[in-house]
């Protein structure tokens, strides 16, 4: 790409700010092919800076090229870095673009803090809910809540209700949560692995446990969700 006809200037002060290099971060991480090697920061994201004339030059009718779709992806993935950086929650970019051009975009943003958690308790915070309130049901049926037990005096067992509809409605409701859920992790595994790697090869761990444990969680519920109406149906 000539100098000459940039429509960003070398020397550029917003070029050090924060989103710019962030943008350059995002940009350099799906080039694969070695496409910006030898570039200037300016010429990389030259592309993006559209001027009147360039404007004009674009088509009316023709479908975007998978460049100019990774850029879009790019864009949304590094103010998603940023929000991440300065507010300390886990921000998550959520893309869905056609062959034509149009769709959206929005930002998940969680509460998270792993830096200040040990390995063993790298699960995001709402998986933990699930587990901790997972350990309550149990502490219920062993105390006689939930499960089947002998009233005092009495040698018949008191047999646990069914769930109410009401009750199966509220599981059916967190089986679909769940399942949600894994499928967002599923979507920034697949992203990893179509844009960002062999580059991004260190957050393979973090991801795939996260993906792994999302999964798990809805296998679980989705268990009890079937266990549920059998009872029901029984």
């Amino acid at each position: 790409m000539s100098n000459a006809a940039l429509a960003l200037p070398e020397n550029d002060p917003e070029l050090s700010a924060d989103f710019p290099r962030e943008m350059l971060k995002q940009l350099k991480a799906v080039d694969t092919c070695g496409t910006y090697e030898g570039w200037s920061e300016a010429q990389i994201l030259d592309p993006l800076i559209m001027t009147k004339e360039r404007k004009r030059a674009i088509p009316i009718v023709g479908d975007p090229d998978e460049t100019t779709m990774a850029r879009v992806k790019a864009y949304y993935k590094a103010i998603a870095s940023l929000i991440e950086k300065r507010s300390g929650l886990m921000a998550v970019p959520v893309i869905n673009l056609t062959h034509e051009g149009f769709g959206r975009a929005f930002r998940h943003c969680r509460e998270t803090d792993r830096r200040r958690q040990d390995p063993a308790r790298r699960a995001p915070l709402r998986f933990r809910h699930a587990r901790q309130n997972e350990r309550r049901s149990r502490e219920d049926d062993r105390q006689g809540l939930g499960a089947d037990r002998t009233l005092p005096g009495s040698r018949q067992p008191v047999k646990r209700s069914a769930m109410t509809p009401e009750e199966l409605q509220q599981l059916e409701k967190e089986v679909a949560k769940a399942k949600r859920i894994a499928s967002e992790w599923a979507s920034k595994m697949h992203d990893l692995v179509e844009d960002r790697l062999p580059a991004s090869y260190r957050e393979i761990p973090e991801l795939a446990e996260a993906t792994f444990n999302a999964c798990k969680l809805w296998a679980e519920a989705n268990e009890k969700l079937k266990a549920a109406k059998k009872a029901l149906a029984a």
